[in-house]
């Protein structure tokens, strides 16, 4: 009797969509804390540290409640931290998490976010711009701290960043623009704009020749340079949910009510083909449209997409998506975000009870063991009606270090 030898790879990642019979060899029925590589097959993710700067002993960052905002800055990382009154902000340190500035605070309530960008030109002249949708931007050098007025009816932006030479902030539904090479100058005569935009704005991201403006019911991108060519254009009439767009892989990607949507650079009308990632989990990314937050690893070439202690992973291939895993953390992302410090690309998410922690690091869940599975797609060796024996199963499994794995049949 002929014996069949059937072989597949493990690639493709969750597919929660597709009938079971159309679902292709490898790809999963669920997943949990695994994630696809670029070049195929599934490792289960690392883990993550308690963070504060220290070799040991790690310390929440002082105050109270969640901690409302993590940032990467010229190698440093910073959060921020209410404590009842006002808003404070720290940064880890080898004696753990030391407040920056003690007169420098920020109102309750608000919903940070930052950018690093150069004015100037050397390394150490970068500066860190911090909004929170409440209070004025501030501008801060490592050192300093400089409120910057826009002189708006409303100077209250919640979204910042830099572009061409101008710092562009988000106040509601207009985008304010500053003199070129002036970040504090929100005056006309230093080439200053206020553009009304016409739509609440979500998200602000530099891509290619344009800054791309998401906003909750359309995206609109905005070309030129200065104030005597700026130019605002429809991308299209889809918006993208605040806190979830990132550039990687030479395109943007956003979370919108379709789904994780792709802007891409194409020779089209608008400089950019718009397209959705999220067909195999339609149904799950559903969950994250409201309180989402994003963030992307170039180490893994991923694009990471959380909702409390939910996760998804979208791992790609240069632009084209390999596939889509889900995570599930002891622990809720409220804020994360990646960046360099010293050599490595580093990512750290804020925790409640003011809880900050190093993501990709260890074997643990902050000294909790990783629970993880996966599950293939068992419509994958022919009819499901038909009994079939197997003589032998070879799988093709990798393990890191010198724990031992241990493997059970049933």
């Amino acid at each position: 009797m002929p014996i069949n030898l059937e072989y597949f790879p493990a690639v493709g990642g969750l597919n929660q969509e597709a009938p079971p019979l159309a679902m292709q060899p490898g790809e999963l029925v669920d997943v949990a804390n695994y994630e696809c590589l670029p070049n195929g097959g599934y490792r289960r993710i690392y883990g993550y540290e308690l963070y504060d700067g220290q070799a040991a002993s790690q310390q929440p960052v002082p105050g109270s409640g969640p901690i409302v905002g993590v940032h990467i800055y010229q190698g440093h990382v910073y959060a921020l931290r209410e404590d009842g009154s006002n808003a404070r902000m720290f940064r880890a340190t080898s004696s753990g998490w030391t407040e920056v500035d003690s007169s420098r605070t920020w109102t309750t309530g608000g919903s940070f976010a930052f950018c690093n960008y150069n004015f100037q030109g050397q390394d150490y002249q970068e500066k860190m711009f911090i909004v929170n949708g409440i209070d004025q931007a501030v501008q801060f050098d490592g050192a300093n701290f400089t409120s910057i007025s826009t002189g708006a009816g409303t100077d209250n932006p919640s979204l910042v960043v830099g572009y061409k030479y101008h710092l562009f902030l988000g106040v509601e539904s207009s985008l304010v623009g500053s003199g070129i090479g002036d970040p504090t100058n929100f005056t006309a005569n230093a080439g200053a704009v206020e553009i009304a935009v016409g739509d609440t704005i979500t998200n602000l991201r530099e891509h290619s020749s344009a800054l791309i403006v998401g906003c909750e019911d359309s995206t609109k991108t905005l070309y030129g340079s200065s104030a005597s060519d700026w130019q605002l254009d429809d991308l299209n009439k889809s918006g993208s949910y605040e806190n979830t767009l990132e550039s990687i892989g030479g395109q943007v990607l956003g979370l919108d009510r379709q789904g994780l949507m792709s802007l891409a650079a194409a020779q089209q009308f608008g400089n950019f083909a718009y397209a959705s990632l999220s067909q195999k989990v339609a149904t799950l990314i559903q969950d994250y449209t409201q309180n989402a937050v994003s963030c992307v690893n170039r180490k893994t070439n991923q694009y990471r997409l959380f909702n409390g202690r939910d996760g998804m992973y979208f791992t790609f291939a240069g632009p084209q998506l390999v596939g889509v895993t889900k995570t599930r953390f002891p622990d809720a992302v409220r804020c994360v975000v990646s960046g360099i410090s010293g050599n490595d690309e580093v990512t750290v998410f804020g925790s409640d009870d003011g809880k900050v922690f190093r993501m990709d690091s260890g074997f643990r869940f902050g000294g909790v063991p990783i629970y993880a599975f996966l599950l293939t797609n068992f419509t994958a060796y022919g009819g499901p009606t038909v009994n079939k024996r197997f003589r032998i199963v070879q799988p093709d499994i990798r393990v890191e270090g010198n724990e031992q794995i241990q493997m059970a049949v049933r």
